[in-house]
């Protein structure tokens, strides 16, 4: 194979597993379906097709959703001669879609059941370290697939060497027949395995007899969103124009799940206006929201995860925010829409005033506090040439103002005649009165 061919394939790996992964971050949930079973019953009649073959379909049929779903197939069991537990529980059919999985169940029962699990030494069930060892198998197995739901079927008599608990039956059971594998490593992965999963009983199924298919649903501990996202408070919403923004980054801290998706959906009214998804677990977020739809001075914001648990216990199983065993993975957040940015600190900056920095409204106020104020001081300067003018022009008032005239000494200067009469008519009255006396 050339160069440029094992590029093309490796780009085309890559895109297959995004495309997987990709499937299970939406609103339907795909299940995974891990049937476990037993490679040494009794009189072994989980090898008879024409029995196991109707029973699982109908098992089948009544657990899984649709064609799209996955089966895997396991089978278990130990041998005393066994090196290792590596062949307690054997894959033997691994991610497979139920359509797929019909027609090689219906062609080679036989080689998925028990012909490609081999032990050493005498063999026994394990009955109570198997539905671990069946589940860890997986493992590393899905090929870039995921699944949002997780199931383990066990097929079973269940008969317990140990009354149901594993540390018994490993030394009653396993050692009593012989067993050279070390207990520690047994009893460590199992701890290990319950401390991070929990096995829920869902339903019990008859095959034949005393042998069953247990159900059980296979789930992570609960974690939340805020306790993998590190988001800012009001997720940096900010006024434009025209509208709003959220421009905000966004960081996983948990060591312990890996984001596929993060799903932000404003709402108006309690209706979704639009859905924006980022699929960095680190990177940056930025949505447009158009100011016309929104009512009110607060933002509802809807906010999802889409999580896959990051161990060396299983791999697949991508975590949903529309399961309702995750509704921890939704947040709703309200955000104030306040408009602090203010022209003087007073003036709204309206949208048909919004001529300049479209997307920074901190900046178009202060043009506008530059423009205004430079307005204001011309308009200042010009009253006060306007009014200083007036100020230094007199106006006399009429009746302030009056007028003399100054003679020379050699021009005749008119008696005032009304002086003269006043003193005429004084010299008068005082001569009548002197001839009355």
């Amino acid at each position: 194979m050339t160069y440029n061919k094992k590029i093309w394939l490796f780009l085309v790996l890559i895109l297959c597993c995004d495309t997987f992964i990709s499937a299970q971050t939406g609103k339907s949930l795909r299940k995974h379906v891990i049937v476990a079973l037993d490679r040494y019953p009794g009189n072994n009649p989980l090898q008879d097709a024409g029995t196991m073959i109707p029973k699982m379909n109908w098992i089948l049929n009544s657990v899984l959703s649709s064609d799209e779903d996955y089966i895997s197939v396991v089978n278990y069991g130990l041998g005393t001669a066994d090196r290792s537990f590596d062949k307690y529980a054997y894959c033997t059919v691994k991610w497979s879609t139920f359509e797929t999985f019909r027609v090689t169940m219906n062609n080679y029962w036989a080689k998925i059941a028990y012909l490609n699990h081999t032990n050493s030494g005498k063999p026994c069930s394990m009955i109570t370290g198997a539905k671990y060892y069946s589940f860890h198998s997986l493992y590393n197995l899905n090929d870039g697939k995921g699944a949002n739901e997780t199931f383990l079927l066990m097929v079973t008599d269940g008969v317990y060497n140990g009354n149901n608990d594993y540390q018994t039956e490993f030394q009653k059971g396993y050692k009593g027949i012989g067993g050279i594998l070390d207990y520690t490593e047994f009893r460590n992965t199992i701890v290990s395995i319950t401390q991070n999963y929990n096995f829920i009983f869902v339903k019990e199924f008859g095959i034949k007899g005393a042998y069953k298919a247990i159900l059980f649903e296979v789930t992570p501990n609960q974690t939340t969103l805020n306790s993998v996202l590190d988001y800012p408070a009001y997720l940096g919403i900010h006024r434009v124009r025209g509208g709003y923004r959220m421009d905000f980054n966004y960081k996983n801290v948990s060591p312990s799940y890996r984001m596929h998706r993060l799903e932000i959906c404003p709402l108006n009214d309690g209706e979704a206006l639009y859905t924006s998804a980022f699929t960095e677990e680190n990177g940056n977020a930025k949505l447009d929201i158009d100011g016309s739809i929104i009512s009110g001075d607060t933002l509802k914001v809807v906010m999802r995860a889409w999580l896959e648990p990051k161990d060396t216990l299983y791999s697949g199983l991508i975590m949903s925010p529309y399961d309702d065993k995750y509704k921890n993975l939704t947040v709703q957040l309200s955000l104030p829409l306040n408009d602090d940015a203010k022209i003087f600190g007073l003036l709204p900056l309206y949208d048909i005033m919004w001529w300049w920095y479209p997307d920074n409204i901190l900046y178009a106020v202060y043009v506008w506090d530059i423009v205004l104020a430079v307005i204001i001081i011309i308009l200042m300067v010009y009253a006060q040439r306007t009014l200083s003018k007036r100020l230094r022009l007199y106006y006399p008032v009429n009746s302030l103002l009056s007028m003399k005239v100054k003679s020379s000494r050699n021009e005749y200067v008119a008696p005032d005649t009304s002086e003269s009469k006043t003193k005429e008519t004084s010299r008068t009255k005082t001569q009548q009165k002197r001839n009355k006396k």
